[in-house]
């Protein structure tokens, strides 16, 4: 502390450091730079140990490793929420070939609360399917009225946040979005 203490103060003094002004974090990424932007983060680790820009330019390579629910090693690329009004939409390749294998856009909150839409091998259907997962307190709901077959094509994946309220769509290349709903 600036008086020599280690003890909180109620008031201090205000700072006499110059103001520093930083970029402005872009709305949009094309992951088209050698390196992913310093606004990516991912937790416990670093992304570069997942994540890849170089391998396919324009495009962020993601190398999966333990589940969602780890506390070690879970390859979740992140950026922070800064509004309460957002639309996230992001462009998927994925070719899941057994029921381990899941990818998708998530609302994360820590490893025992979030919700995923994920494309992921259905044994049930037999085939490739998107779905949605909450887990909430630990406690893991799979909504079986949002699986849905899918094509092993690129799939767009959307998340509109609206306040307390959050909805996922996804489509094809055609951006007719199918959205969930009664979930």
């Amino acid at each position: 502390m600036a008086d020599g203490s280690n003890l909180a103060k109620t008031e201090v003094p205000e700072s006499a450091l110059p103001e520093c002004p930083l970029p402005k974090i872009p709305d949009f990424d094309d992951f088209d730079k050698d390196t992913l932007g310093i606004w990516f983060y991912a937790p416990r680790q670093m992304p570069s140990a997942f994540a890849d820009v170089k391998a396919r330019p324009g495009y962020v390579r993601i190398r999966g490793q333990e589940s969602r629910t780890s506390l070690n090693k879970v390859s979740i690329l992140a950026r922070k929420l800064t509004s309460l009004h957002a639309r996230i939409t992001t462009k998927m390749e994925f070719l899941p070939e057994v029921h381990q294998h899941s990818a998708g856009l998530i609302l994360y909150y820590d490893n025992m609360n979030y919700i995923n839409l994920r494309k992921h091998y259905s044994e049930a259907l037999g085939r490739s399917a998107l779905s949605i997962i909450h887990l909430e307190n630990g406690v893991k709901t799979e909504f079986l009225n949002s699986r849905i077959p899918t094509e092993d094509v690129p799939v767009y994946l959307r998340l509109e946040i609206d306040g307390r309220v959050s909805r996922f769509s996804w489509c094809y290349a055609d951006f007719d979005f199918f959205e969930y709903k009664d979930l």
